[in-house]
């Protein structure tokens, strides 16, 4: 009987042995199909997002065998890429044509995506946890609506969820709300002043009726979302503040 401390003991090493072998080679894998994914061969890069499918599945699958690994802050930064890449979209409506951008774009075509992302990874993977928040990214975008001799919108209306004086931890807040599956993908930096904040958006609008029954589903379970007024400007991440913390009931 004495043995058997000592063969459970030497079976507890090899165990852990195999699971850290498999925990690399997992991580390996993720890590190649992200290279893989980054690299943009020509001016339209988010037209060919499919190729970060396997960087969501296979970090999902990393996490949920090791959710604490050591690996955690790379696999997050690697699977927000490829989500944001994915998801972080919106339509711009202009000449009666619809467009789905990514990023905070209007018409610049550099940032055309393909609207076919998000269906094609709800049906190729049914049991993905993110599978459900795209699916409701993909039935209620963020909009714009542009005139027909509009570059930038006049006004745009953000359903803020925070603020943060950091992008780290602006991802991090992001990234625990998506794995949570809360569909808030947009990430803003409002100028003001010699001030920068970084804002998390769960959907924006040029119409403002739209902006405010977003607000109010939202505040479902963010009662202290507010929506905010910002005039664009030629940066495509870059707002300023018509009415600074000013939240319409």
């Amino acid at each position: 009987m004495k043995f058997v401390p000592i063969i459970f003991f030497l079976f507890s090493i090899k165990l852990s042995l195999c699971q850290s072998k498999q925990e690399k080679q997992l991580f390996n894998s993720l890590t190649t199909y992200y290279k893989q994914a980054s690299k943009c061969s020509d001016n339209h890069p988010f037209l060919n997002s499919q190729k970060y499918y396997k960087v969501i599945i296979s970090g999902e699958k990393l996490l949920n065998l090791y959710p604490q690994t050591s690996y955690f802050p790379i696999v997050r930064k690697y699977m927000l890429t490829a989500i944001e890449n994915i998801a972080d979209i919106h339509i711009v409506k202009k000449y009666d044509i619809k467009n789905y951008m990514h990023f905070y774009a209007n018409v610049n075509f550099t940032y055309i995506a393909q609207k076919d992302d998000l269906p094609t990874f709800i049906s190729k993977y049914p049991n993905s946890k993110y599978t459900n928040i795209f699916r409701k990214i993909y039935n209620s975008p963020s909009e714009i609506d542009l005139k027909d001799n509009q570059y930038l919108p006049d006004t745009l209306y953000l359903v803020m969820i925070d603020q943060f004086y950091s992008l780290n931890n602006l991802n991090r807040k992001k990234f625990e709300l998506l794995t949570k599956g809360y569909d808030i993908i947009h990430t803003f930096i409002l100028q003001e002043a010699n001030s920068q904040y970084f804002i998390l958006v769960y959907r924006f609008f040029t119409d403002k009726t739209k902006a405010l029954k977003a607000l109010q589903k939202i505040k479902k379970n963010f009662p202290k979302a507010k929506l905010i007024a910002t005039k664009p400007t030629k940066n495509t991440k870059i707002l300023i503040p018509y009415e600074r913390n000013t939240q319409f009931n």
